[in-house]
């Protein structure tokens, strides 16, 4: 209930000011408005004091300054040193790319409960893929498909992609 009387309090004050403020401008424009009644030629001053006041106020002309009339004190003015001819940079070397991946798939095999596992040799050294394995190169098996595995270089964002061959189709009796 406090809270309430003192915003009240406050929207009241805030309503006074404004209205003030809105009233002086008002009046202050009506002001603005009136034309005033001057008899002009009761205010023009006769001419020989204009010129009076005008030899008074007249001073001489401004000259051109005969050299800078603010030198700098005990410096003196660099010289420019000729700017040495350098020779152009070399280019910049290539971008790094990813290892090679020195992967040669052997085979692949469908175990009894029907997952198929895919043999590879890197280097002469038997694996047996897995995704998520990393490899000795730091390559890592990102997907295996059917048809193709892709491996990915984490450090450079590098993908491969090794297409697997056609499963051979056997005669089942």
């Amino acid at each position: 209930m406090k809270a309430n009387t003192l915003r009240d309090q406050a929207l009241v004050k805030r309503f006074l000011v404004y209205g003030l403020l809105l009233l002086a401008v008002a009046l202050a424009w009506v002001q603005s408005r009136r034309q005033p009644m001057v008899n002009v030629a009761a205010v023009q001053a006769p001419q020989a004091a204009v010129d009076e006041a005008l030899l008074v106020l007249s001073r001489p002309l401004l000259l051109p300054a005969d050299g800078n009339p603010f030198p700098v004190q005990g410096a003196s003015r660099p010289t420019a040193e000729p700017v040495p001819v350098t020779e152009p940079l070399p280019a910049p070397p290539p971008p790094p790319e990813a290892p090679d991946l020195a992967v040669e798939i052997v085979g692949r095999m469908t175990t009894v409960d029907g997952k198929e596992e895919v043999y590879a040799l890197h280097q002469g050294q038997p694996l047996k893929l897995v995704t998520g394995q990393i490899l000795p190169n730091g390559y890592v098996v990102k997907r295996m498909a059917p048809d193709a595995i892709e491996f990915e270089y984490p450090s450079m964002n590098a993908m491969r992609r090794v297409e697997l061959p056609p499963t051979p189709k056997f005669e089942v009796r």
